[in-house]
């Protein structure tokens, strides 16, 4: 009957997997993200649209729209990838796919399409938090208007 324990019996699972999980409980219970394991890509996403929006910037822009956020006590999530882009996480606006203006667009500032996957943080991957999250989103508007005033 040993034997037949050992044989039976699944090993345990691999340690990147279990903080995979971990991370993923994390982000669900603490901020109602509804965070997807991506178990090949060994990475956590979460989809736009729903629950958070995105607004993405280059890196230079970012930084400066970052400090007007902290000026107005608005800041919210903010993390870089490879392509030195910072992107903002936003409370999704009231409309689904808002429209930005024509000068944010010549700045390289891009509205994240509803239903993009965007990569979360977690021990296992490239993409870094600049700001961690917290319970609150700022509103997509704030941040959109933030980098308007940076740009004027």
């Amino acid at each position: 009957m040993a034997v037949t324990a050992i044989i039976n019996s699944k090993p345990p699972a691999p340690l990147w997997l279990r903080e995979l999980a971990s991370a993923r409980t994390s982000y669900e219970e603490e901020l109602g993200w509804p965070a997807h394991m991506e178990v090949t890509h060994r990475r956590l996403t979460v989809e736009v649209g729903g629950v958070l929006a995105a607004v993405s910037m280059p890196v230079p822009l970012g930084s400066d729209v970052l400090a007007e956020l902290r000026l107005m006590m608005l800041t919210g999530p903010v993390l870089v990838s490879p392509g030195d882009r910072w992107t903002f996480l936003t409370a999704a606006p009231a409309h689904s796919s808002p429209v930005l203006c024509p000068s944010l667009g010549a700045a390289g500032v891009r509205n994240v399409p509803h239903g993009t996957t965007i990569v979360l943080p977690c021990d296992l991957g490239s993409v870094e938090w600049i700001v961690e999250p917290s319970r609150s989103l700022p509103p997509w508007y704030t941040v959109v208007g933030a980098a308007r005033r940076v740009l004027g």
